[in-house]
């Protein structure tokens, strides 16, 4: 129903204001946590580019989809960001951490990234249609 799509629209909000609340109690900072965040509206241009593309309806099945994605590009930009933040401390100038951080973190992102894939592929590939869609 649409009551349900409203609710997980709603966590989706909620989650995203706790894991901001929670990313600025670990980095000590209120700026770092926000660039963070910003892969959340970048994505979302991405996701309903796809939906229409694909002529898909924004329903309960892409909403969890969009959830499962904002984690993933979230955990992708922490174990970033907290590389370059300790080659930061160490006295590495800005450009020479982001340029390091990049190739040593790759592979934990991929590895995360495709075990999340992994999990969510029947989700993403075969939905089942549902009375729980917005038109």
């Amino acid at each position: 129903s649409t009551q349900s799509t409203w609710g997980l629209l709603k966590g989706l909000l909620v989650s995203l204001v706790l894991l901001y609340i929670i990313l600025v109690i670990q980095f000590g900072s209120f700026v770092q946590p926000l660039v963070m965040m910003l892969s959340v509206p970048l994505q979302l241009v991405g996701v309903f580019g796809a939906l229409l593309l694909f002529n898909h309806t924004l329903s309960t099945v892409s909403i969890l989809g969009i959830v499962i994605l904002s984690g993933v590009s979230l955990s992708a930009a922490i174990l970033l960001l907290e590389l370059i933040l300790a080659k930061r401390k160490e006295g590495v100038p800005r450009a020479i951490a982001i340029r390091e951080a990049g190739p040593v973190r790759l592979k934990a992102i991929v590895m995360t990234t495709f075990t999340t894939l992994i999990v969510i592929v029947r989700l993403a590939f075969f939905p089942e249609p549902g009375p729980c869609t917005l038109r």
